[in-house]
């Protein structure tokens, strides 16, 4: 820089002056870094409350679902109760009843032989109504325990199914929780049902198995099979019951699904519940 006087003499030699200008604090490295922590903390904590909403949600519905399949079997236990005490024995006294008003008349009559065949249509009934209950909810369950339960079920199907069932059921009671109990038989009923109604099976192979800390459970049939992904994709949340409702079941007790179907080639449900070892 250069100057000069009141006389209008110059300085020989400029001065130079240093000014020095701060950068905004938006571009200091400081606020950078503060910024950049607080949008990161901003992003962590935007992701943890989404991840515990979602967690809570699916907790919520794994709550229902559990709920609503306690409500269902509580349900049905009252109506096999109802039926069994009710309908039942009000069958039975009807029959009794005609079995009596038979014995009063000639051996011979035209009206002996009417009751005779009310009193059949009467134990037919009787025998329905028995069924109707034990599906609603198998009294073996409650006296005799899972293995005989299952026994006792899969001996009622091979009386009526269109196919073979080769079964192995191996004695785990004591083992598994009330809760656990029903829910595996109702898995094995429900299988096996898909199979009487859509499967065209000719064999079914059922098994349960004690390993060292687990149970194991399969049912397999060589019949029609499935598209894997497909509209009755067992792992899809399809409507009602069936293969979803056997899903929702092996969850509830803490068990692990594998599912393999094709075309032609039948399908096998393998689930395994670890056990608490002695």
């Amino acid at each position: 820089m250069r100057a000069s006087n009141n006389d209008g003499i110059w300085n020989e030699e400029g001065l130079s002056i240093r000014i020095a200008l701060e950068s905004p604090f938006w571009q200091m490295w400081w606020f950078r870094l503060v910024a950049a922590l607080a949008f990161s903390g901003v992003l962590l904590l935007t992701f943890h409350l989404r991840t515990r909403n979602l967690r809570k949600a699916k907790t919520a519905q794994e709550n229902f679902s559990r709920k609503l399949i306690e409500v269902q079997e509580q349900e049905r236990k009252r109506i096999a109760s109802e039926l069994h005490d009710s309908l039942g024995q009000d069958l039975l006294i009807l029959n009794n009843g005609i079995r009596q008003c038979a014995q009063a008349l000639p051996r011979r009559s035209k009206t002996v032989k009417e009751l005779r065949q009310l009193s059949k249509i009467a134990l037919h009934s009787i025998e329905e109504v028995r069924e109707v209950a034990s599906n609603l909810h198998p009294h073996q369950l409650d006296g005799l325990g899972l293995s005989k339960a299952l026994t006792s079920m899969l001996a009622h199907f091979a009386r009526t199914a269109p196919f073979t069932i080769d079964a192995e059921i191996e004695d785990v009671d004591g083992l598994l929780s009330k809760e656990q109990e029903i829910n595996i038989y109702r898995i094995v009923q429900e299988a096996m049902n898909n199979i009487m109604k859509h499967a065209a099976a000719s064999t079914a192979r059922v098994w349960l198995t004690l390993g060292a800390s687990r149970i194991r459970v399969g049912i397999e049939d060589d019949g029609s099979g499935f598209v894997m992904g497909g509209r009755r994709d067992p792992l899809a949340p399809l409507v009602g019951f069936g293969l979803t409702n056997l899903r929702e079941r092996v969850r509830i007790i803490g068990g692990k699904l594998q599912i393999e179907s094709a075309p032609g080639r039948g399908t096998k449900i393998h689930i395994t519940i670890p056990i608490q070892e002695a």
